[in-house]
């Protein structure tokens, strides 16, 4: 299968990134409460101006860039952002790994030949730490996500091995951009690449619009209505409610999945859409 491509989203494909940030975040903000007189409102806030500017907070620079806190003693904010994100990493490795069955399927495809990229909209150094950590490094070739607008010096990647592409957020929202980019790369036909994500509009469509298969990993929206709630404080994240039952709310093509594994009877058994155009595995 040297001709076969998979596309992987990271973040809520790969593994769940509602259930691993929340409560992270959660650790972060009530150590600043103990540290300081401010608000969770206002920590919010700020925290939310952080992400909307850069796409996240997971990087120890964004406590000291917090509107309420950049006017304290130098001294007294570098510690505070040390520990507190130090506090994020630590709680952030109880949550951090991927679903059941990402691990072995990965492997499968490794070993059939079949090329794995990961897309995700999540800043590039971010999602190279994570699929590290996850152990599933040796398997994806090639990484493209986010250019990191903070870090002030171009990325390097860890491995010589992958590809690396930083993309911007036009290119990324949706993935159609990035989607054409890497068929060009790989000089593949649309019909030999497989694409999975958990988002309808910004994974599944564009690679249908395209012509490759289009896979919405619905199980990526089993996550707590908790952390979902501490998300929508700083960010909006709208879970994919695409109802199965109203057929007409997928797009016509879409391959629809249950768990990762599943990816390996799509392309070991060819999927016949049904006559209202999309398949259920």
């Amino acid at each position: 299968m040297t001709n076969v491509l998979i596309i992987t989203d990271l973040d809520n494909t790969l593994f769940n990134w509602i259930d691993y940030f929340a409560p992270s975040f959660r650790a972060m903000i009530h150590y600043l409460l103990s540290k300081t007189e401010l608000s969770e409102e206002i920590l919010l806030e700020d925290f939310k101006k952080i992400y909307d500017k850069y796409g996240s907070i997971e990087f120890s620079q964004s406590v000291q860039n917090l509107d309420h806190i950049i006017s304290f003693y130098y001294s007294q904010r570098v510690k505070l952002a040390t520990d507190a994100y130090k506090i994020f990493v630590r709680v952030s490795r109880k949550y951090l790994e991927p679903y059941a069955g990402v691990l072995e399927t990965l492997s499968w495809a490794y070993r059939s030949g079949i090329k794995i990229i990961c897309i995700t909209t999540a800043p590039i150094n971010l999602a190279e730490n994570r699929i590290m950590s996850m152990s599933l490094s040796k398997y994806i070739i090639g990484l493209g996500g986010r250019k990191n607008d903070w870090m002030g010096k171009e990325f390097v990647g860890r491995s010589s091995k992958r590809i690396y592409w930083q993309f911007n957020e036009e290119q990324l929202f949706p993935k159609r951009s990035a989607y054409s980019t890497i068929m060009s790369k790989f000089k593949l036909s649309p019909k030999s690449i497989y694409v999975i994500g958990d988002s309808i509009e910004n994974d599944v469509k564009p690679a249908i619009d395209l012509g490759m298969f289009g896979i919405w990993a619905r199980y990526g929206n089993k996550c707590s209505e908790k952390n979902i709630m501490t998300i929508n404080k700083i960010s909006t994240y709208k879970k994919d409610r695409t109802n199965l039952d109203n057929i007409e709310s997928l797009p016509v093509g879409t391959i629809s999945i249950n768990k990762f594994s599943d990816i390996q009877s799509v392309i070991n058994n060819p999927p016949q859409l049904s006559l209202n155009g999309f398949a259920i595995y």
